[in-house]
């Protein structure tokens, strides 16, 4: 199937597969400890509030879904040994008339996660999605991205505290512009639940910034460190945060990086990868879709802190971004390090009735 070069034909593969897994509970030549076994073993559900709970703001539910976000450390408790994840996707297949949200959980933790969705969200329908989306326009020009930080992440973005309307209105508007025939789109949160990994560990750069090192000697450190370590994070992190930082030249306090990094330590950090994929007849109407949702990520840069910029791969890179894309999977090399609060502002379902697609 990769040797025939569409992401559409790879997409209904990776379903047909799926069902198969879901009737006969293996895949011949397909061991159960495999990587793709575990991204097929799951359990897809749409996610719909068919309306807002009266009198409730959308800070108000967006608070359940950092609740929510919060519970969902029961995919992969602990240290998460067992690399487990889930993921949230707002997503226009190519021959569909409506926006549709969808949660990706392993199928162990189904029941679980009905029970954590109804128990926030008393409104919601949920439904088993068992013939899985393909936003990919057959025979079309698809394009993707990858979030990265604009600064460092350990350092927050702007969060729904500080914005005075639901900013995730603006994605949706994107969406809504988007014909319902011969283009699709999908914006894709796949999280890794980590423990307290990150609140040890940035913790400690903290501490570094208080005793007056400056921000910009911290984040050479890690840069350093990130280049020589993408397949072994955890040692070369752990050897940068705990070594005793030389004595800088320049004793002045940033009180404003401080206030940022406190910040990001006030919610739980978490693993993700994020993309954006976008399909549809002509490569320029597919980079065009990718901007155009690209651009609604903007409203999250903090001033004086962090912000998202994508990247965009070339060539076989953005293959395999397609194919990872379809499987759902985690990647290990396109981690961005987001706190609950950042997730549930960019990533929360809708707080109003959706409209559809042009």
């Amino acid at each position: 199937v990769s040797k025939m070069n569409s992401p559409h034909i790879d997409d209904d593969f990776h379903r047909f597969l799926g069902q198969y897994l879901a009737s006969y509970h293996a895949i011949p030549g397909l061991k159960a400890d495999a990587e793709t076994f575990k991204n097929l073993d799951i359990s897809l559900f749409e996610i719909t509030l068919p309306q807002a709970e009266a009198g409730k703001s959308y800070k108000e539910s967006i608070t359940l879904m950092e609740q929510f976000y919060a519970s969902m450390q029961a995919v992969g408790p602990g240290k998460n040994e067992q690399n487990n994840y889930f993921s949230f996707e707002i997503a226009l297949s190519n021959d569909s008339e409506q926006v549709i949200f969808y949660i990706c959980v392993p199928n162990a933790m189904s029941s679980l996660f009905e029970k954590q969705v109804l128990g926030l969200f008393h409104n919601a329908q949920i439904k088993l999605v068992t013939n899985d989306y393909n936003i990919f326009f057959e025979g079309g020009y698809s394009a993707g991205s990858f979030g990265v930080p604009t600064n460092t992440d350990i350092m927050t973005l702007k969060t729904y505290d500080e914005f005075d309307h639901d900013p995730m209105d603006l994605l949706l508007g994107v969406f809504e512009k988007i014909k319902k025939q011969g283009e699709g789109a999908s914006v894709q949160l796949i999280v890794k639940p980590v423990g307290t990994k990150y609140t040890e560990q940035y913790g400690k750069l903290l501490d570094r910034l208080r005793k007056g090192e400056s921000l910009k000697k911290i984040k050479e450190s890690l840069q350093t460190g990130f280049s020589a370590e993408l397949k072994s994070f955890g040692k070369a992190f752990m050897s940068l945060v705990s070594e005793a930082p030389k004595k800088p030249d320049d004793k002045k306090i940033d009180d404003i990086a401080i206030a940022n990094v406190t910040k990001k330590l006030g919610s739980t950090i978490v693993e993700t990868t994020i993309r954006i994929i976008t399909s549809a007849e002509t490569p320029g109407r597919a980079e065009e879709l990718l901007r155009d949702l690209e651009s609604a990520f903007l409203q999250y840069q903090e001033v004086q802190s962090n912000g998202i910029n994508f990247v965009r791969p070339k060539g076989d890179d953005l293959k395999l971004m397609f194919r990872d894309f379809s499987y759902r999977r985690f990647d290990p090399e396109k981690i961005f390090h987001l706190n609950f609060k950042e997730l549930s502002t960019m990533f929360h379902f809708p707080t109003h009735a959706l409209g559809s697609a042009q």
